[in-house]
């Protein structure tokens, strides 16, 4: 099994594949010797991150979910292309293939961080309470904050399927015990 890893931060569109090199190159082996091949398409959840903090863009989730859609589609297109009238071949990609992945970590916020950010009011509210009560008062006040942090990567793995760490393992298992047998049968 081979994998590869493609940034989704920029488009992947025709030009940009065509002047991958090492893509056609993994491309050649998997038809020559019938490999499978999994394409992993990074940094989905940065691209989001990045689109929603813009300031101009207020759909950002629209925009977000057709830019890595698209970059899916454009890299299955071209590849089996490729694998079709350069190499000759049937042995083409499947959508399955290639994989959304969101690999970043959930942001955590510390209380001092969390102090931090509450509004001058609420920050005298919560210092004039007891200890129990700072305890509550933080468990709320960090939700939305947390939720609102780790926005784009729930986007990404809810509505673009993207794989989060343990999905990404499932797949890689699911993979590997069907390439070892088929070492044996050739």
């Amino acid at each position: 099994m081979i994998f590869y890893l493609l940034s989704e931060e920029k488009l992947l569109d025709s030009d940009s594949l065509r002047n991958n090199k090492k893509l056609e190159k993994i491309i050649e082996l998997r038809v020559k010797y019938k490999l499978q091949l999994l394409i992993l398409l990074t940094h989905s959840d940065t691209y989001c991150n990045n689109v929603k903090n813009s300031e101009e863009e207020n759909d950002w989730k629209k925009i977000c979910e057709v830019h890595l859609n698209n970059n899916k589609n454009n890299l299955m297109d071209y590849i089996n292309k490729l694998i079709q009238n350069k190499y000759k071949s049937d042995f083409i990609i499947k959508e399955n293939d290639i994989i959304h992945i969101s690999l970043g970590d959930n942001k955590k916020f510390s209380d001092e961080e969390i102090i931090k950010l509450l509004p001058g009011n609420l920050r005298d509210t919560y210092n004039s309470v007891d200890e129990n009560l700072k305890k509550t008062f933080l468990e709320f006040s960090i939700l939305p904050l947390e939720i609102k942090q780790n926005e784009a990567k729930e986007f990404t793995i809810k509505k673009i399927n993207a794989f989060d760490k343990m999905k990404l393992i499932e797949k890689i298992k699911e993979n590997l015990p069907s390439q070892y047998h088929n070492v044996f049968n050739v």
